[in-house]
């Protein structure tokens, strides 16, 4: 890889955030022109409003459990001035049903905190990577292997990838022609990297 990537970190671990935020207040559906919405903790209230909520451009979400991802990833996907978005998984829990991601068009920032459902990861790297706008991509306890993280270099876009405890491989190969736009790189928290090459 050449120097594309000004800022390389491999340190110590990070402890975990526990996932923390708000029950959404009563009667949040109908504030149908809000922009932004920020640690609202996932309940199946909470996933119904959103459907309303289609004028977000900054949206994060904490304790999401399995059961919530699929009407999640749909009513997200109907958010289509979303710029910024952060999902934080319930404690122990795993971001899961990635094939319902739609992702919306004009999304620039992307925050995943939680393990990543494995066998839906190639469908959803692919939505990612034809978003041209995304340029940030924060990944915390994915538990990526080595074949999960070639579906990572469809992400042409990328500026600024940060891996927080999210591989969990031994060593990590970035081709020449990988994440050509790509000017940071943060990794940490890998418990068996070994090797950036």
């Amino acid at each position: 890889m050449d120097m594309h990537v000004i800022q390389k970190h491999v340190g110590p671990s990070l402890q975990f955030v526990p996932s923390v935020g708000v029950p959404a207040p009563a009667g949040i559906c109908s504030l149908t022109s809000l922009q932004t919405l920020l640690q609202m903790e996932a309940s199946a209230e909470m996933i119904r409003a959103m459907g309303a909520l289609v004028e977000l451009r900054t949206f994060r979400i904490s304790k999401v459990q399995g059961c919530h991802c699929e009407d999640l990833f749909k009513g997200i996907g109907r958010m289509i001035h979303l710029t910024r978005l952060g999902i934080q998984a319930d404690d122990n829990q795993e971001i899961s049903h990635l094939k319902a991601f739609q992702a919306p068009p004009l999304l620039q920032k992307l925050f995943l905190l939680g393990a990543l459902s494995k066998e839906s990861l190639p469908n959803f790297f692919t939505a990612l990577s034809k978003l041209k706008n995304l340029k940030f991509l924060r990944l915390v306890g994915s538990r990526l292997n080595n074949d999960a993280f070639l579906y990572l270099k469809g992400l042409e876009h990328l500026v600024k990838l940060q891996l927080y405890h999210a591989y969990a491989g031994d060593k990590l190969y970035f081709p020449a022609a990988s994440f050509p736009k790509l000017r940071v790189l943060k990794i940490r928290g890998g418990p068996y990297l070994d090797e950036i090459e």
